[in-house]
């Protein structure tokens, strides 16, 4: 072995293991005590054959193979850390060492969107300031940001509606985005410095800090790695854990200014720095199924390290296994628990960044559709075309080593057969949007007035008539001042009847006082008779809240009750990708209510109103109402849809209960069957179009 590596022992899950660091590189291997052995069987006097016979005398049958000491070889010849006695092959060694630096030097491999830049080395700087940060790493102070954590978290939990309404719908203006421009980088250097300090707190070196190209946003970075070499894993999870940390005592800082400034530059700037320091770091930062810092976190925490290239192992040996009929070979996980977790993890960040990845291209495609294509194409051959190429050699390479190349090939000819069955062969095809339970407005039960509810007249449940009285409210005060008014109706009839014998002039006087009394008094008769509801339609009479109505004091134009009839519609917003199939499908609905999902209900298609509008039925399909249409408020505070949409009228097989009026109904369309394959060229056509047609 060359003199510039180290060996450092580890515990994992009660499991002995040694890393092999090599100072040249920074690089760190990974070996079991049974490869160690033979590895310090290497004293530069022995030959690999004395090796393998000293390892075959002290471990028996468990000793490593002759192909398994030749693997070894080749794996630290690569590696750089083996001296042999033997003439070198100059062009293989410039080989790997052009393959081990082109990382490195920041070539952008694989993914155009995430690269490294080293920079400098900033070690000597670390360990000279570390000093002055030292007590951010002590007991006290970490209790102490505990507590100020909460109780920022907890203000503005308080201020939550305040803190929304005054910035977030602003993150994306122009101005805003050069501060987060400007903020973002510096946030970060602090969150990369403060790893660095923390592998100086335990005495590790860190000798790279550079750029890191994430999506076309330059940020800093710092190495970290020889963190992994800390024997605690609570060491190695605390370095994972302090780039979080620092941002999170800066979003404690903005969280206290924001609440002490007056509106400003200054407040601005604590808004965006809550947003970057805090929620951007716990939804990303601290996201293990991304390889940043909650990844090496749960990896330390679980104390399995590798974490991403063993799940992924493990999945590949279960398709080659289980897909394929492949013995494994490599690495095989000897614990139930430990296949548990890589499975789950393997599946769940496969899903995770795969979903992330067209994210991004969806936006970068909306946004501008020449970048997106172009990247979609890179995408689909980085993530999925090239994958599968390769894995497919190395199945095929794996096959004929065992001798089981037909059967490889006859599996993998039913697995491409499968496929295009799943793509090809036509599925039920359905939709699910969402509508509204409407009545005629006539079937509404509404006071005129404001007033008590004094008695509710017919039973609940019954079916009524035009005209018949259901509820009767009652305003004291208008009873009284048409009481007093009556009073003052009698007094001047009679002073009228009195003056015509005696004084015309004062006749007439009086008479011109008595109209607008009367008419006073008409008007108490009318609002008091608003406060008589009375049906205007046939069918079951149903209140809103029959429990505790009487007694209940209601202003004018309050609900009180239905009166339902087999004018019930459903009325449902669709949206413009939608409309096309909504009109060539089958006229049977099916019908779910959110507030009764086990009530199944079933209606037909009843009518398309003309055109389309930007005016939603009920403020309960909007995304400000609970649905799923994006909609916007305007100055008067009405809510209108981005895009415009189409309204369809569904007519009910039965009459409903009233708990589902003017509540939000799932409908499903049934468009027949089709194809996957069908479904994805009409998704990417839409999407054309509309992109065409911004």
């Amino acid at each position: 072995m060359r003199k510039h590596n180290q060996i450092h022992r580890q515990v994992h899950r009660g499991e002995l293991e040694y890393l092999l660091h090599n100072k040249s590189s920074g690089r760190i291997y990974r070996f079991s005590p049974l490869v160690y052995g033979v590895i310090g069987l290497m004293d530069g006097r022995r030959t690999v054959q004395e090796i393998w016979e000293l390892s075959v005398q002290r471990h028996g049958d468990q000793a490593p193979g002759q192909d398994e000491i030749l693997q070894l070889l080749s794996q630290l010849f690569a590696a750089d850390v083996l001296l042999v006695d033997v003439e070198p092959d100059l062009e293989a060694l410039l080989r790997i060492r052009e393959q081990r630096s082109a990382p490195s030097r920041g070539r952008p491999r694989g993914n155009p969107l995430f690269f490294r830049i080293p920079l400098l080395d900033p070690d000597r700087f670390l360990s000279a300031s570390f000093p002055l940060f030292k007590v951010l790493f002590s007991w006290p102070f970490l209790l102490l940001a505990l507590l100020c954590f909460a109780g920022a978290a907890l203000q503005l939990r308080l201020h939550w509606a305040a803190f929304t309404s005054s910035g977030l719908e602003r993150v994306l203006t122009l101005e805003n985005m050069a501060i987060i421009f400007l903020l973002y980088p510096l946030v970060k250097g602090m969150h990369e410095l403060s790893h660095g300090y923390a592998v100086k707190k335990w005495g590790g070196e860190v000798h790279e800090m550079g750029l890191m190209v994430l999506v076309f946003m330059p940020l800093p970075y710092v190495d970290a790695s020889s963190a992994s070499l800390f024997p605690g894993k609570w060491q190695r999870f605390a370095v994972g854990a302090a780039g979080i940390y620092m941002e999170l005592l800066l979003a404690t800082l903005a969280v206290f200014s924001w609440l002490a400034w007056e509106p400003g530059l200054a407040r601005t700037v604590a808004f965006n720095l809550i947003v970057i320091s805090g929620l951007s770091t716990l939804l990303f930062n601290a996201n293990p199924l991304v390889k940043f810092d909650g990844y090496y976190m749960l990896s330390d925490l679980l104390e399995l390290p590798n974490l991403g290239p063993r799940s992924r192992q493990q999945l590949a040996l279960l398709v080659r296994r289980y897909l394929f009929g492949l013995s494994p070979e490599g690495e095989v996980v000897t614990t139930r628990r430990e296949q548990g977790w890589l499975l789950a993890y393997g599946l769940s960040s496969i899903l995770y960044r795969t979903g992330i990845s067209l994210a991004i291209l969806w936006y970068l495609s909306s946004r501008y559709l020449g970048l997106g294509l172009g990247l979609a194409l890179f995408g689909i051959w980085v993530m999925l075309a090239a994958p599968l190429v390769k894995a497919a050699g190395s199945l095929e390479a794996t096959a004929v080593r065992q001798g089981k190349r037909g059967v490889f090939l006859a599996r993998t000819g039913l697995l491409l057969v499968g496929g295009l069955l799943v793509l090809l062969v036509p599925l039920p095809h359905l939709s699910v949007l969402e509508g509204v339970l409407r009545l005629p407005e006539e079937s509404y039960l509404r006071p005129g007035g404001d007033g008590v509810v004094s008695e509710i007249v017919a039973r609940e449940g019954s079916q009524v008539r035009p005209g018949e009285l259901l509820i009767r409210c009652s305003d004291p005060g208008l009873v009284n001042r048409l009481t007093v008014l009556q009073s003052q109706l009698r007094e001047y009839r009679q002073r009228y009847q009195l003056a015509l014998a005696v004084d015309q002039t004062e006749a007439r006087i009086i008479e011109e006082q008595l109209q607008p009394l009367e008419q006073r008094i008409g008007r108490l008769r009318e609002q008091q008779e608003a406060l008589t509801i009375s049906s205007q339609v046939k069918g079951r009479f149903i209140l809103a809240n029959g429990a505790d109505l009487v007694g209940r004091f209601v202003p004018k134009g309050a609900l009180l009750g239905y009166v339902l009839n087999r004018a019930t519609i459903v009325r449902v917003a669709v949206e413009q990708p939608s409309i096309e199939l909504v009109r060539s499908s089958r006229p049977q609905v099916e019908l779910r209510s959110v507030a009764a999902p086990a009530m199944v209900l079933q209606g037909t298609i009843l009518r398309e109103l003309p055109g389309a509008t930007n005016t939603l039925p009920s403020p309960v399909l909007g995304s400000a109402g609970g649905g799923r249409i994006p909609v916007e408020s305007d100055d008067s505070g009405n809510f209108t849809t981005f895009e415009r949409v189409f309204l369809i009228d569904l007519a009910l097989a039965k009459p409903l209960d009233a708990i589902l009026v003017d509540q939000r109904i799932l409908v499903r369309f049934d468009h027949g069957r089709a194809s996957l394959a069908w479904r994805f060229y009409r998704f990417c056509r839409q999407l054309f179009l509309r992109r065409l047609d911004g």
